[in-house]
């Protein structure tokens, strides 16, 4: 990972969240407060795999604990005059130098550097291919389950079954309760059949086939038959082939442009800063090589 980037993403995690006021006490500990802005700057410096937990009731509970930790030794370590410590001292020097650094970055790229809708409709056009859809189908299916453990006689009852089903939705009956009640395939309980949008190789064939064949709003009127089963499919919905339109990408757009064009002006800006502020190698982090009495050579 390139040094820029990770000074990025320190910046984004430190300033991520601010702002004005620190929100309403959450707990009081010795002389100390919590607010509601200090445990979501806890939260927004988290690593993003973190985040959805310690965004919930028990993981900020968690959170909370652990603050109230650090509130108590900090009152114990002035206590006990800690704060005069020259380790402590040294140690809060350089917190200061790297924060200093991350406020620089962060006025200089975070915020320095924008993307205007002109920026976004060229990068769209340049990329529209990504953004290409096949033709969609939305629909709910209630599926009658036949498997090769089955005998004749068993397989033939299952179809009547579904035949017998597919009569009474024809007459008005309700799929989704249908499909809680009746369907063996998991989004039957789960969405009442429905099975979202999908393009035509996303299903087994003869499924697609009938979906894609079938009227949007209507119960396909006969029963489909795959490697599951008997199928019976409601067509809810269709989308011709064609291109997302930029206003649902727009904001991964962006985000792909800002990264790019913060981290290209990064790059740029500690050129410029090493022109302006060179470095003189004093001493070698290299070992000291040594003869053959162990004195260094000079």
């Amino acid at each position: 990972m390139k040094k820029g980037l990770i000074v990025l993403m320190v910046v984004a995690a430190l300033t991520a969240g601010c702002n004005k006021d620190g929100g309403k006490v959450l707990m009081k500990v010795g002389s100390e407060k919590i607010t509601e802005k200090e445990l979501q700057t806890e939260i927004d410096a988290l690593p993003p795999q973190y985040k959805d937990y310690y965004s919930s009731v028990d993981g900020k509970k968690q959170l909370l604990e652990k603050l109230a930790e650090q509130k108590m030794l900090k009152q114990e370590a002035l206590k006990k005059g800690y704060q005069k410590r020259d380790d402590y001292k040294s140690r809060l020097e350089i917190a200061k130098e790297r924060e200093l650094a991350n406020i620089a970055v962060q006025a200089e790229i975070i915020e320095g550097v924008k993307v205007s809708e002109d920026d976004l409709k060229a990068q769209y056009q340049k990329n529209r291919e990504q953004y290409k859809m096949d033709e969609q189908v939305k629909a709910s299916h209630i599926l009658i389950k036949v498997d090769a453990t089955m005998s004749p006689a068993q397989k033939s009852a299952a179809k009547t079954e579904a035949e017998k089903l597919l009569k009474e939705l024809l007459n008005g009956a309700d799929f989704a309760e249908y499909a809680k009640k009746y369907s063996a395939s998991p989004d039957g309980q789960q969405k009442g059949g429905d099975l979202g949008w999908f393009t035509h190789t996303t299903m087994v064939k003869p499924f697609a086939d009938a979906a894609f064949a079938g009227e949007e709003g209507k119960i396909i009127p006969n029963i489909v038959e795959t490697q599951y089963g008997y199928h019976i499919i409601k067509v809810t919905g269709k989308k011709p082939a064609g291109y997302q339109p930029i206003e649902e990408v727009k904001d991964q757009i962006e985000q792909t442009l800002l990264n790019d064009k913060r981290m290209q002006r990064y790059n740029e800006w500690m050129e410029e800063l090493k022109k302006k502020y060179p470095k003189t190698e004093v001493n070698s982090l290299e070992p000291a090589k040594k003869d053959e009495n162990g004195k260094e050579k000079k």
